[in-house]
């Protein structure tokens, strides 16, 4: 990414992969690199980030994002509440007010996603935080 002036951390490269899996588990290594996290109350500096963020997203959206999978409604909402009431999580005095609100839930992401109509995903650097912006 150093072309593209996008300073990145890559994946260690391991068995000729960066994704591996233990058990149900998948997981990348990198290199320790220090940093500090931004001082997000001056105003140059978000616009700086900002920037950025910006340059990032350009660049995720040249080409589609095959390592990893998407995160969507069926990936990240029903699977998941799928899982959880099949395998017991859900402690049984709970379980219909949890099924209940998660109805809710989903029917107001639904909702969200019909009114976006049909959009272009792009990979992007959704966890952004002052502690993980090095």
């Amino acid at each position: 990414m150093n072309e593209r002036e996008i300073p990145a951390v890559p994946a260690r490269v391991l068995n000729g992969a960066t994704l591996h899996t233990f058990e149900d588990f998948r997981f990348s290594i990198f290199e320790r690199r220090g940093g500090r996290a931004p001082d997000i109350d001056r105003p140059e500096i978000l616009e700086w980030l900002g920037r950025f963020i910006g340059r990032i997203h350009a660049v995720g959206q040249i080409k589609p994002y095959v390592e990893r999978s998407a995160l969507d409604i069926q990936t990240f909402s029903y699977e998941p509440r799928e899982f959880l009431l099949a395998h017991g999580f859900v402690p049984k005095d709970v379980q219909e007010a949890y099924e209940t609100l998660v109805k809710i839930a989903l029917e107001g992401v639904e909702r969200c996603y019909e009114r976006a109509g049909d959009v272009k995903s792009i990979r992007l650097h959704g966890d952004c935080h002052p502690s993980n912006v090095l």
